[in-house]
């Protein structure tokens, strides 16, 4: 059985996901205006913004993480 922690983790991995694939989509169609957004974590994703903080602090391991799946050490979700 899954521990909380590891499902929120699971849910941080899948926002991460989901906001490389809208990046993707942008840069491949600019004009269009449905994906004229920006991702955010709001309240109800608290515990996942929290679960990133906590990935920040082993930085390494963050920083390998950013340059395999992002090509850079992100700060911020664009």
């Amino acid at each position: 059985m899954a521990h909380h922690s590891d499902l929120i983790f699971e849910d941080l991995m899948r926002f991460f996901w989901a906001s490389k694939q809208h990046e993707k989509a942008k840069e491949q169609n600019p004009q269009n205006p449905q994906l004229d957004f920006i991702y955010i974590i709001d309240e109800e994703m608290k515990g996942i913004d929290q679960m990133w903080h906590l990935f920040l602090l082993y930085t390494q391991d963050y920083s390998d993480f950013c340059f395999k799946y992002f090509g850079l050490f992100k700060h911020c979700i664009s």
